[in-house]
């Protein structure tokens, strides 16, 4: 798979994360049972139990993204929405 590849479904599942992909609405409060994680690692490990196939542990690359701050940029995801954007967008999602 080409960077170019990779980006557009990253973007894309981040979109879909945050709630910006029309007529999608996804909360991601609700797959870890309405339970705040204690940290990005633990919202990871979380979404990872509930969406990767097989409870498949997210790749290294997962884990590196999910650790970058969102900070105030408009737009961005929220901690949650972030982190399970890039799983959602990371190869560890789409592998058999």
């Amino acid at each position: 798979m080409n960077a170019g590849t990779l980006a557009a479904r990253m973007n894309f599942a981040l979109a879909l994360a945050s709630g910006r992909v029309r007529g999608v609405e996804l909360d991601a409060g609700a797959l870890l049972g309405g339970r705040e994680p204690e940290s990005p690692d633990a919202a990871l490990a979380a979404f990872a139990a509930r969406v990767l196939p097989a409870h498949r542990a997210p790749d290294a690359a997962a884990a590196r993204l999910v650790a970058v701050p969102t900070g105030d940029t408009p737009g961005a995801p929220g901690p949650l929405a972030h982190a399970l954007g890039v799983l959602l967008g990371s190869p560890a999602f789409q592998r058999r």
